[in-house]
């Protein structure tokens, strides 16, 4: 997820534009990425639940999603 992307679904989400204001743009960005690990990290722990039948590399995926 880009930049431009998660100002655009803020503002979807009715909150203003952010060119006057980088700081409020910054902090809207961290909450989205801090949102997108929490939900990949609960993903991949169900994930973790096949570990034992061979499905221990999707959680690693999932995980590694956040890198990219």
């Amino acid at each position: 997820m880009t930049r431009d992307d998660i100002i655009q679904m803020a503002e979807q989400c009715g909150i203003p534009e952010f060119e006057n204001n980088e700081s409020q743009a910054d902090n809207i960005i961290l909450f989205a990425k801090t949102v997108a690990a929490a939900e990949r990290e609960k993903c991949a722990k169900v994930a973790d639940k096949y570990a034992s039948i061979g499905g221990g590399f999707i959680a690693d995926e999932i995980r590694a999603k956040g890198d990219s």
